[in-house]
């Protein structure tokens, strides 16, 4: 449950059975989704919050795949991080730990080789290093809590720095190249 929504009524109709458009670029699926299955979890309706949590995960992957692809204004790696950790909180609540973790796992995966990959788009890349800090903490809370060992955790942690190290070299990089590029700078007539 994303922590500004937790406790409100919802605001949106529940999603259509109309599937997202391949091309579409924003996140009022998502939205729609993810207010549908608040609802369903403020009304302890766990199973029907699961399914649509799901779903909102599978629209997070779909708006993930699409920022890879284009520079876009969608809060991708927010969005995604939010969908894995309702699971997560979902699943422990269901009493299945090994679930829970794996939803921690793959927001923190999913974050950090993304931050880490000079594939993904720069702008992404800082998105995803920033908030891989908050899928690393909830995910080291997690493992706090399970008891597992520190070198389990400590190299969580040390990938990623790894990556946010990795971002912060290619956006000094690409700001040292616009500094010191010769090319004059076009205008469109």
């Amino acid at each position: 449950m994303d922590p500004n929504s937790q406790r409100r009524a919802p605001t949106a109709a529940p999603p259509s059975a109309t599937p997202p458009r391949d091309g579409a670029a924003d996140d009022a699926i998502w939205q729609a989704v993810t207010v549908a299955a608040n609802a369903a979890y403020v009304a302890r309706d766990l199973r029907r919050a699961l399914d649509l949590y799901h779903s909102a995960l599978d629209e997070a992957e779909r708006l993930f795949a699409l920022a890879s692809k284009a520079n876009l204004s969608v809060p991708a790696p927010v969005i995604y991080n939010i969908s894995s950790h309702n699971l997560a909180e979902i699943a422990a609540q269901l009493g299945d730990e090994d679930s829970a973790e794996e939803f921690l796992v793959r927001a923190y995966d999913k974050l950090r080789a993304s931050a880490a990959s000079p594939e993904t788009p720069l702008p992404l890349r800082l998105d995803c290093a920033r908030h891989l800090k908050h899928g690393l903490a909830l995910l080291v809370q997690h493992l706090h809590a399970r008891a597992a060992p520190d070198a389990k955790i400590a190299t969580y942690v040390e990938q990623a720095q790894a990556a946010a190290f990795a971002v912060f070299h290619a956006a000094k990089h690409a700001e040292t190249a616009r500094l010191n590029c010769d090319h004059p700078t076009v205008r469109p007539s």
